[in-house]
């Protein structure tokens, strides 16, 4: 088992709920990264404990960037050690309240996208990020790009919760029912599956540099 791989098997074996798990991923934000992110890569950044004004804190923001739009993932964590579904086939209280954030969340943002924006732009303009999008002819900054409203941000949403052991077939797919298009619900086997193909891409570096290549 290599090491990446072996770091988080032991986190999820240690941590009792999602609050012991997420001081492991906020010191490997990689991991988080890799799992998460589907879309662009011409900027890639994570933000733990991201906050939606003073109501709501996502877990994590993922933000990237391609040439035509930027792309924000919400991350809502519970607990490795939680069932999706009872054995009656129906949400768990926590996928209830897990959806329920998501929720949440989606509505904040869809009355508050100016005030989201802002927060985006004071963060970019701290760090300096240059524009990254098809607008970046207006503008040279993302803090700029980001607060234009000309700019899309496609908004993602998912919940990290349980594990694959947990869930039967019929569990698999029931969860799709719960689901919307910007919506998903994963399992933290994920995380282990990045952590298998990172722990691969170290190994092959490794030795294409004792190669001298």
């Amino acid at each position: 088992m290599g090491r990446i791989k072996n770091g988080i098997v032991k986190a999820l074996e240690t941590a009792r709920n999602e609050r012991e798990i997420q001081p492991y991923l906020k010191k490997n934000l990689l991991i988080v990264r890799n799992t998460l992110n589907y879309w662009a890569w011409n900027y890639t950044e994570v933000i733990p404990e991201f906050q939606l004004g003073n109501e709501y804190r996502a877990d994590f923001l993922i933000l990237s960037a391609d040439s035509g739009s930027w792309h924000a993932v919400f991350v809502e964590l519970k607990s490795h050690r939680a069932r999706q579904f009872t054995k009656a086939g129906i949400p768990t209280k926590s996928l209830s309240l897990a959806l329920r954030q998501l929720d949440d969340w989606e509505r904040w943002l869809d009355k508050n996208d100016n005030a989201f924006r802002l927060s985006l732009s004071r963060h970019f303009e701290k760090k300096r990020v240059a524009a990254q999008c098809s607008t970046a002819d207006s503008h040279i900054r993302a803090a700029e790009e980001i607060i234009d409203p000309r700019t899309p941000i496609t908004k993602h949403y998912k919940v990290l919760l349980g594990r694959r052991s947990m869930l039967s077939k019929e569990e698999n797919e029931r969860r799709a029912a719960f689901l919307r298009k910007n919506h998903e619900i994963l399992t933290y086997d994920r995380l282990l599956d990045t952590a298998t193909k990172i722990d691969i891409a170290n190994m092959e570096l490794k030795h294409t540099k004792a190669k001298g290549v």
